[in-house]
């Protein structure tokens, strides 16, 4: 009975490693208002995603170089050549607001794997709040005035 039971074990064993998937890894870039970096290779697809409908706004100089496509919240950036540091804006459909995105296709090394897809999330910025307390990356409120916060204190 040993035997049947290290023959059933290692017989499905054998069917889950084979229907085991590689899992791939997706990079996180939080969008801070800051334009975020998205390498690319030529001949690779890249994916994007940012959860939200977007229009991809690209110069006239890459409609040759560049496929984009966009739907559902994400995009699908193919370089089909080499392509100079260049400046996408992501447009919410929504809302309008728009990310900056800087791109360049270079070749890729023959021993390299393919680039995971990215994903762009909210970063945390903190933003002045005219006549009220500016909140820090906290999330706390400043209790300082605004004339603390804009000079520096002499101590005697």
């Amino acid at each position: 009975m040993s035997v049947l039971r290290v023959i059933t074990c290692s017989t499905l064993l054998a069917v889950l490693a084979g229907n085991a998937q590689v899992a791939s890894a997706v990079e996180i870039l939080r969008w801070e208002r800051l334009p975020l970096a998205i390498p690319l290779r030529i001949n690779q697809e890249r994916i994007v995603f940012v959860d939200q409908n977007v229009r991809v706004g690209l110069p006239r100089s890459l409609t040759e170089k560049l496929r984009v496509q966009s739907t559902g919240g994400a995009i699908y950036l193919f370089a089909k050549e080499a392509i100079e540091p260049t400046r996408l804006q992501l447009q919410n459909a929504k809302t309008g607001e728009i990310i900056l995105v800087d791109i360049a296709a270079t070749e890729a090394p023959a021993d390299q794997t393919a680039l995971e897809p990215v994903k762009i999330v909210d970063g945390e910025t903190s933003s002045a709040r005219y006549g009220g307390a500016a909140t820090a990356r906290s999330g706390k409120p400043s209790t300082a005035s605004p004339e603390e916060t804009s000079r520096s204190k002499v101590e005697d």
